[in-house]
Formats: C-alpha cells, sequence, structure tokens
C-alpha cells in the first residue's frame, strides 16, 4: 500500500463523497480527511448488499454531522475556488484549506424552467419536497415538465389532480427505454390505473406571458438529492404530533393528459400573491401560472409546475482553471479515466460531476448519473487516493441497473438500448399479452450485435 498522504480533502455531500470517505477510513483509519459539504447533511448508503464481485444494492439516508467518523472533519461550507498550484481550496466564506489529495465529489445541479417563478418546483432536495408536499394539498391540476426518471416516478404517484405530462419526445422514459419498452410501460400504467385515467388534454386561454431562457439555473444554494426512495420521503410530524402523509398517496383519484413532442416557451405566474400560494381556498378555475406550449396556440393554465428537465454537473467555479472538463456544450463534467484521475496530479472526481473518458471501459459500459454509479465511483477515487493498486477494471466491465417505474421492477444490462452500436443490431422480443394479470405481465428486450449478446431489458 502507497505512502499515506498528509490531508486528503474531499468535497461534496453526495453518494460519491461519503462512499469515498467511508473507503479511505476504511483502508486508513488514521487518514487527515476533511470533507467539505454545502449542506450540514450528507448523503450515505446503508443497507448495503453485494449482489456481485463489483455491484451492490443499497439505500441512501440522510446522515448528521454525528454520524460522521470522529477522525474526519466536516466543514460546512460552499467552494468559491480551488488554487490547484498551492493546493489550495477557498470557501465562500474566505476559509482556506490546503490539500494533499482532493477528491472533487460535487455532483450535479438542476436546470430548472423559471427559477424565480414561485409556482414553479425543481424537485432536487428535501426542502423542495416540502413545498411540493405542501403544495399537493391544494392542488387540482399540475403540469409536469421532463421525461427522465423523476417524471415518470412523479406521474406514477401523483394523485387526485389533473396532470399535464410535458415531453419533447414522442414516447415516454426515452432516457431509459426505447419506443418498444415506452409502450409496454405505458399500457401497464393504463392497466394499473384504468378507472381514472384519461387521455385527451385540452388547454385553457389564459393571459399572454412572459418568456424565460430554458437553460436558466436555480440560483440559491441547493441541498443534495434525497436519494433513489424519494417518492417515500415524509415530512416532520405536525402539531398534533401525528406523522404527516407520505408523498405517495397524498391525493386520491388520477388523471393524466401526455403532450409529447412538444416543450415549454414561456411561463407565467398570475398575479397570485406569494404569501397565498398555499391557500386551499383558490378557485380551480383561477389558475395561478400558465404555460405557452410551442405545439399549441394557448396556454395551459395549472395550480403548479413541477419542472424535471435534467441535471448538469455542478463545475462552475472549476472554469478558467487548468483542471479539465467535457466540452462545455455536452455538459459532461470533469474529464478522468476509470481510476478517477483528473489531467491534474493529486486531483480526482467521481460521481455526477465527471465524465468517464478510458478506453479501458468495456464496450459493455457507459455512464448515467445514478446512484449506483456514484457510490463505486467514490470507493474507486478512494483507492487511487491512497495508491493501493487495486485493480479498477472490473467496475466498468458491464452497465447494470435496476430500478422501478410505474410500479414495476426493471433490469436494465449492457447496451441495453443499443447505443454506439450502429446499424448492425438486431433486437428480439417477447412480451406477454396485455389481457393476463396485471402482475404476470413481463417484457424481455435483447439486443445483439454480430451474433452476440450485448445488452438486455427486463420487465
Amino acid at each position: 500500500m502507497g505512502r499515506q498522504p498528509k490531508k486528503i480533502v474531499i468535497v461534496g455531500g453526495g453518494i460519491a463523497a461519503t462512499s469515498c470517505v467511508d473507503e479511505v477510513y476504511k483502508l486508513q483509519p488514521s487518514a487527515n480527511i476533511v470533507l467539505i459539504s454545502s449542506s450540514p447533511v450528507v448523503k450515505k448508503a446503508f443497507q448495503k448488499v453485494q449482489v456481485t464481485n463489483r455491484t451492490f444494492h443499497f439505500g441512501v439516508e440522510e446522515a448528521q454531522q454525528q454520524d460522521i467518523p470522529l477522525q474526519v472533519q466536516l466543514i460546512i461550507g460552499t467552494v468559491k475556488y480551488v488554487d490547484f498550484l498551492a493546493q489550495r481550496v477557498t470557501l465562500e466564506s474566505g476559509t482556506c484549506y490546503l490539500y494533499d489529495k482532493l477528491c472533487l465529489c460535487t455532483g450535479a445541479i438542476p436546470k430548472s424552467i423559471a427559477p424565480n417563478n414561485p409556482r414553479v418546483l425543481t424537485l432536487r432536495d428535501t426542502t423542495s419536497l416540502e413545498r411540493l408536499c405542501n403544495a399537493l394539498r391544494s392542488c387540482n391540476r399540475i403540469a409536469i415538465v421532463g421525461n427522465g426518471g423523476i417524471a415518470l416516478e412523479l406521474v406514477y404517484a401523483l394523485q387526485g389532480c389533473e396532470i399535464y405530462w410535458i415531453i419533447r419526445d414522442t414516447t415516454i422514459g426515452t432516457a431509459f427505454f426505447d419506443e418498444e419498452t415506452s409502450e409496454f410501460l405505458w399500457e401497464v400504467f393504463e392497466d394499473s390505473t384504468r378507472k381514472d385515467s384519461y387521455t385527451g388534454a385540452t388547454i385553457d386561454t389564459v393571459e399572454p406571458i412572459e418568456s424565460f431562457q430554458e437553460d436558466d439555473f436555480i440560483k440559491e444554494p441547493l441541498g443534495f438529492s434525497p436519494g433513489p426512495n424519494w417518492l417515500y420521503y415524509e415530512q416532520n410530524s405536525d402539531d398534533k404530533g401525528k406523522p404527516l402523509s407520505r408523498l405517495r398517496g397524498l391525493l386520491s383519484a388520477k388523471k393524466v393528459n401526455v403532450l409529447n413532442n412538444c416543450h415549454v416557451l414561456s411561463v407565467h405566474c398570475n398575479h397570485v400573491d406569494s404569501k397565498d400560494i398555499f391557500d386551499s381556498n383558490i378557485q380551480p378555475n383561477s389558475w395561478p401560472i400558465s404555460v405557452q406550449l410551442s405545439k399549441y396556440p394557448h396556454s395551459l393554465g395549472c395550480d403548479w409546475l413541477i419542472s424535471a428537465v435534467g441535471v448538469k454537473p455542478n463545475t462552475k467555479f472549476l472554469q478558467s482553471t487548468p483542471l479539465l472538463l467535457y466540452p462545455e456544450e455536452e455538459n459532461e463534467g470533469i474529464v478522468v479515466n476509470c481510476r478517477m484521475e483528473t489531467n491534474l496530479e493529486n486531483v480526482y472526481a467521481a460521481g455526477d460531476c465527471c465524465k468517464v473518458v478510458d478506453n479501458e471501459c468495456s464496450k459493455w459500459w457507459f455512464q448515467m448519473r445514478l446512484w449506483s454509479q456514484a457510490f463505486f465511483m467514490g470507493k474507486v477515487a478512494a483507492h487511487s487516493l491512497l495508491e493501493t493498486g487495486e485493480d479498477y477494471s472490473m467496475y466498468f466491465e458491464l452497465f447494470t441497473h435496476v430500478t422501478e417505474f410505474f410500479g414495476t421492477k426493471i433490469v436494465l444490462l449492457g447496451r441495453y438500448n443499443a447505443e454506439a452500436l450502429g446499424p448492425d443490431f438486431e433486437i428480439i422480443t417477447y412480451q406477454t399479452p396485455r389481457d393476463i394479470d396485471l402482475s404476470e405481465r413481463k417484457l424481455i428486450r435483447i439486443v445483439l450485435y454480430k451474433g452476440r449478446m450485448y445488452g438486455a431489458v427486463l420487465v
């Protein structure tokens, strides 16, 4: 094992950062570790189950300062600048920390539609989930913009109000699925909510609206992502000491309208007093917010708009530094190899803030911003920091992801979407008939390339 560095500074409070901290502490209990987090609440993996040699199944929970090992110095602050020549990290407060080894795990920040509009919710941390829970108590119609995991889970979970789901694509879930799998999942969704769901949207005419820049970001500091079980987020107890309802099942009855092949042009808050944004007496026909869409001549009126249009790596403070970033127009973050090494000596990166660019990665592996990948990237970074000589190739042999959408378990393996295979691939699909019991519905999709299996989707 290599020489222990004098000081290891890890920046971030998400799963990549805490995974790195835990692994460094496990390998070198006497290591001098400084964890810099913008929030006093950090994310940690728990109930870790090792499925294969390099595959883990785990939950994510919030950890307070007392949950961090005593040997780890937790600093609450936001990094303003990193002087890589002097090996110094400077916080917004002006406090500086020297390092011998630095690992950047700053995660990603969400893009937001009209970030200053009080009726637009961008789900990223527990504070925004509290706002959503409050909003749902007096909600008649809600618009959801986006086609990724958060949007899919929200459409399935929210009930008791009209849902307008605004997507740029023809089919749902294109961040994860091909058209065939998307159609199968939508059938499952329709059958599971057949009595209440409907399609065929109508658009209300409202007043003219102001424009916004779609690449705007939330400007205030954000906490860290609430974790893969965010739908089961539970607020603090009310005045009577009884737990408040969880997000899932807050409302009853479901009405869903999918507005596909369109995007948001602008939004407007219809002069609703900000102090009344949670007022349950708002009349259903007096919509507090209006949304203009590219496909429709009139605007959509609703109570709330949920922005779930993706994230960008949190690397703005690293611009104009010698650290190599992936081309800005692609927004892929800090360039690292499969050892989480950057182009600078003694500087590493892991999790959503980085982009793995390495020929050593298997052709059956690719990067997505997933908790499971952030977890093992943090572990790999720890071994690199301590120069253990660990073989990292197993972590990058096969893309694997287990998730659940519309109450259905989904397993994604390898090049399941045939990405980067060119035109010479073949798809073999098996799915059960729609008329059988919902619990028995299955879809198996195999991707073949030159007679060899390159990926699979199991639903």
